[in-house]
């Protein structure tokens, strides 16, 4: 502020609250996050919400649109509507004209500096290039900060999570694992095994910056039931490494670690959450986004609930675990990490593999090493321990100051009733019978009745009476949407995405609904108001009458309810189904199809052909759609190119325009792909012609699965465009249901 004259400046942080990127320059008690130069006119400055012209007129703000356009902003008067456009936050009366500039690293906008002025028309180019070098100066530096102070977060959780020992208790392990048992000593022995093999393996990676193409990524499988403590049992394996980690290289050295949990994330968000995105990539993508597979790069990942994982995202991960390379959400570029992943789940994988929810090929993947956690049913002996460590430290969390009772113990009738207990929760059940009985003790001494009562005696009741409440809220649900006093939206969507509902709660108001109005996802989709069209209340009244009355159909109407491939069925009654893709790749050039017609959930056939070669085969073309539209739509294609002498720019321009235009053309259901030895191109009934700009492009039903899975291949140079060509085929093939095996390439 000195150097440029300025009468007031600050520098805010970009921070992620609930999913939302905010600017902070001091916290709620007035701490500071970022920076104020000395004599700062503004009391306090509020978070200021990060974007643009989707933010409502109240949350905008120069700052915030600052940090969104990553550009540098000069404002010459505040107070000049027409010069704002609404993007200034008064935050004081003085100030009459501001500069900001954005502390960018990589992609990333780390913050801002503000530049404050009295004048109006104060600051110059000059003031913007000054600031300018003064970012780049100390982005390095920021970044760096803001990991460090991240990292010592996570890790002051995990030393306070490992560090507490009840002086009471003897059988502590590698930490703090408790365990007299079998089970839990041929575990410990286990994991400082592994544990120092692992991290010989992470202190090469320094050696060498190249992928991991060769031997892949070191992971590890954690599974139990829950509550058994894996996340735990990952804080203990975490700290082992970092202990290793300091040995080796210096005492203050901090591994970089990462934890989230899969489940909470669904479709691009999941995906996002793992490899992250580029701006723009899906709604709600305001700003480029490290993943966390980026962000850990040289350390550690948890992820809670791997079994929980969408198809998509299981793909992608496997190829990263086999190469440590990934590709962001909405790029193509490829790009490269390093990280030892550790995955959880209470599921039973081989089940859901075998149910068609999750890949063999990835769970061989991660199995490489993996820890089974015992119940604690199967560990009764360490129960007296465990409870001891935990009443301990639950009471070191809830005491008061003022309370000069003695600390609370386990009267020997009470451990014997826990000994004996059956266990549904195992240590979480434990901790939670242990934090009630302290919390309502009258004695020091907590008994058996207490223990009792703490344990509600008969957890198989409550449970049932979780499915009674749970049935209820069903019915509910759907009771206010056959009503009309709710919606979809608001009934089930938001509090989904609120968290108010659960998967598996959802599921059952699907399930249920189906079996209630006798009919399948499209047709819950017209009757809870998601698109359009009008729902019948019986399977029968849903049907095409063939003869007269009101469900008479006409053959356009046919036309358009019965599409053989394209998967774009807005009326749910008709053919399913096809992928098309066509890869460009080192001066070859492939379109690739499936062979299924699916009519609702049959199969009608399985080898249908739908790539051709025109124009004396030096076209290829691909169609997704109804086959007599596409056939029409083939002699078209062929004609126009005989017309303009093979030139296929001209001719599917032509084409296109014929068919957005023309009567009866319009009417045709389907899409197109055509290539020649120059050009890859997207034909619609909608006029529009598309090249791809990477070469690579699909349509259909699965072809976004195959368009994702070729974008991941064409990273490795050693794959031929046929080669990425049928393996991302086969991999849609194996997520899609409307699209088989019996795949066909054509190449030029």
């Amino acid at each position: 502020s000195e150097l440029l004259g300025a009468d007031s400046g600050s520098i805010s942080l970009v921070k992620i609250i609930e999913g939302i990127p905010w600017l902070i320059v001091e916290d709620d008690q007035g701490g500071l996050i970022g920076a104020k130069s000395h004599g700062f006119k503004k009391n306090r400055i509020p978070p200021l919400m990060v974007g643009g012209e989707e933010l409502p007129p109240e949350n905008r703000s120069l700052t915030g649109y600052c940090a969104y356009s990553a550009k540098s902003l000069i404002v010459s008067d505040v107070q000049d509507q027409t010069e704002t456009q609404g993007f200034y936050k008064n935050l004081s009366s003085s100030i009459r004209s501001e500069l900001a500039i954005p502390i960018i690293f990589g992609n990333h906008v780390l913050g801002i500096i503000n530049q404050d002025s009295f004048i109006p028309k104060y600051f110059t180019n000059e003031h913007k290039h000054i600031l300018q070098i003064v970012s780049r100066l100390i982005n390095q530096k920021v970044y760096n900060l803001i990991q460090i102070q991240d990292l010592k977060k996570e890790i002051n959780y995990l030393t306070r999570d490992i560090e507490y020992r009840d002086p009471k208790v003897s059988s502590y392990y590698l930490g703090n694992v408790i365990g007299k048992s079998r089970n839990i000593h041929s575990l410990v022995n286990q994991i400082d095994t592994v544990v120092e093999s692992i991290c010989n393996r992470m202190l090469h990676w320094e050696k060498s910056r190249q992928p991991e193409t060769l031997m892949g990524l070191p992971s590890l499988l954690l599974t139990g039931q829950t509550g058994t403590g894996k996340e735990f049992f990952f804080n203990i394996i975490y700290s082992r490494l970092r202990e290793l980690f300091q040995k080796t290289k210096n005492p203050q050295f901090k591994l970089p670690i990462k934890k989230t949990n899969i489940a909470a994330y669904s479709g691009e968000l999941s995906y996002s959450e793992l490899f992250g995105h580029k701006k723009g990539a899906f709604t709600g993508a305001e700003s480029h986004r490290q993943g966390i597979l980026e962000e850990a790069d040289g350390g550690v990942v948890f992820l809670d609930e791997i079994g929980d994982t969408d198809p998509k995202t299981q793909v992608q991960l496997l190829r990263y675990l086999d190469t440590g390379v990934f590709v962001r959400l909405g790029e193509n570029a490829p790009r490269y990490s390093k990280i030892f992943l550790i995955a959880a789940t209470n599921k039973n994988l081989l089940e859901e593999i075998q149910q068609g929810r999750f890949r063999e090929d990835l769970y061989h993947r991660l199995n490489e090493l993996s820890f089974q956690i015992p119940s604690l049913n199967q560990r009764k002996e360490d129960i007296e321990d465990l409870a001891i460590h935990f009443l301990g430290k639950l009471y070191m969390t809830y005491k008061n100051d003022q309370d000069e009772r003695p600390p609370p113990y386990l009267e020997p009738d009470a451990l014997d009733y826990l000994r004996s207990y059956n266990y549904r929760g195992n240590v979480r059940e434990l901790r939670n019978i242990l934090m009630r009985a302290m919390l309502f003790r009258k004695d020091p001494g907590i008994s058996r009745d207490s223990i009792i009562s703490a344990s509600k005696l008969n957890p198989s009741l409550q449970e049932q009476g979780n499915h009674l409440k749970s049935e209820n809220k069903v019915e509910q649900v759907l009771d206010e949407l056959d009503s009309g006093s709710s919606d979809f939206w608001s009934a089930v969507h938001r509090p989904f995405k609120n968290k108010e509902l659960t998967r598996d709660m959802v599921k059952s108001i699907i399930q249920t609904a189906k079996t209630r109005y006798h009919t399948n996802l499209p047709g819950l989709a017209v009757k809870f108001g998601v698109c359009g069209h009008t729902f019948k209340k019986t399977p029968e009244e849903n049907r095409p009458k063939k003869n007269g009355g009101e469900e008479k159909v006409s053959v356009e109407r046919r036309r358009e309810g019965v599409r053989s491939d394209s998967g774009m069925d807005t009326h749910g009654e008709g053919l399913h189904g096809t992928t098309i893709l066509s890869v460009r790749r080192a001066g070859r050039v492939c379109i690739g199809g499936d062979g299924q017609v699916t009519l609702q959930d049959m199969i009608i056939k399985g080898g249908a052909r739908k790539v051709r070669r025109l124009h004396d085969g030096r076209v290829l073309a691909g169609f997704a759609g109804a086959t007599a539209d596409a056939m029409t739509l083939f002699e078209k294609l062929e004609g126009k190119l005989q017309e303009f002498n093979g030139n296929l720019t001209r001719a599917a321009v032509e084409l296109a325009k014929d068919w957005r235009t023309d009567r009866y053309l319009r009417r045709l259901e389907a899409m197109m792909i055509a290539a020649d030895s120059v050009s890859t191109l997207l034909l619609s009934g909608t006029g529009d012609v598309l090249e791809p700009d990477e070469g690579v492009i699909a349509i259909g039903s699965g072809g976004g699965f195959a368009l994702a899975a070729a974008r991941a291949l064409a990273g490795s140079e050693e794959l031929t465009a046929e080669e990425i060509t049928h393996r991302s085929l086969k991999i849609a093939a194996e997520i899609c249901i409307y699209t088989n095996h019996n795949i066909l390439i054509e190449t030029l």
